[in-house]
């Protein structure tokens, strides 16, 4: 019939999708591919050093993960508030492992608890198992996946034919496991090649080193030293923790252009092209300025000329 060259039946037709339980696959697909959900399934983990690792553990940590973004991708919380929110969905294995109370019922249950340290999607034992070494974890790991995957803004490589000397040297796997992630990579940082690139972002990483390599919070390594968790950005204020890192990220620009970005590249399966960005910044201006939920992004999306318009072929 033509209807749905315009713009309000694209909008009726995104809604019914969206609400559909072939929505799912979306939240799997998208999630699962730009925010790594999909691979904590071949993650290692050391269960010498996480006796309490089971086989239960990621299999409930990615399904929270799953779940999690679902809330954001039909719109029940605004994306704003992806760093943010402060509820999670647990079993009883996973609040155990988060050190929450079980919850009643069988299966993930969406739960709040407001005095847990934990909170948004950079608390998702997900994320932060994912980001870890099968041992411990890896600050330059996670600060990597949180600019990149979360901010557009990956760190540069580092430069080629470079032999970066293994921050756990000599130490087995157990030794490393127990010791003080800030102080070996201070002294990893001694080495001028290393340092330049890692004084940019590590501390992103270290403001996460309250959880452990598979999402447990902990206030003080294994080996008895405190977690400092404080860091200071190149231009930007001092923060702390979870929450200094999170109001940080949060009232960047580039937080809420990255999900567009992302979402573009997604629905056209390519890049972002120079003709592009005129639309793809139209789209993402007017969904800021409005309710800012994802699928009024996505309708924005899917309205402009480059989603509409297949692309002319050269003669």
């Amino acid at each position: 019939s033509g209807k749905m060259l315009e713009d309000a039946e694209l909008a009726t037709q995104a809604d019914r999708l969206l609400l559909d339980e072939k929505g799912k696959r979306f939240v799997m697909n998208f999630g699962g591919q730009w925010l790594s959900i999909r691979q904590l399934a071949g993650h290692a983990v050391d269960t010498g050093v996480f006796p309490n690792w089971t086989p239960a553990i990621p299999a409930a940590e990615t399904e929270e993960a799953y779940r999690f973004f679902n809330e954001f991708a039909r719109g029940a919380q605004p994306w704003s508030s992806f760093l943010k929110a402060d509820f999670n969905f647990v079993d009883a294995n996973l609040a155990k492992l988060y050190g929450m109370p079980a919850p009643a019922g069988a299966g993930l249950q969406l739960v709040q608890v407001k005095d847990d340290h934990r909170f948004g999607f950079l608390g998702l034992g997900q994320f932060l198992t994912v980001s870890s070494y099968n041992h411990r974890t890896a600050p330059t790991l996670r600060a990597r996946r949180v600019l990149d995957q979360i901010m557009c803004a990956p760190p540069p490589p580092p430069p080629a034919n470079l032999m970066i000397p293994p921050l756990d040297g000599d130490s087995g796997t157990a030794e490393a496991a127990q010791q003080n992630i800030r102080a070996r990579l201070e002294e990893h940082r001694k080495n001028p090649v290393c340092a330049g690139c890692h004084a940019t972002f590590d501390a992103v990483g270290m403001a996460l080193e309250n959880f452990d390599a598979i999402g447990q919070y902990r206030a003080n390594y294994p080996n008895g030293t405190p977690v400092d968790a404080s860091g200071q950005i190149i231009g930007s204020p001092d923060f702390v923790g979870l929450e200094g890192l999170t109001d940080l990220l949060t009232a960047d620009p580039r937080f809420m252009s990255c999900v567009a970005e992302k979402l573009f590249i997604y629905s056209l399966g390519r890049g972002v092209e120079d003709s592009d960005r005129p639309y793809l910044n139209n789209a993402t201006n007017a969904w800021k300025s409005s309710t800012a939920v994802l699928p009024a992004l996505m309708k924005n999306l899917i309205q402009a000329d480059t989603f509409r318009s297949r692309r002319g072929e050269a003669p």
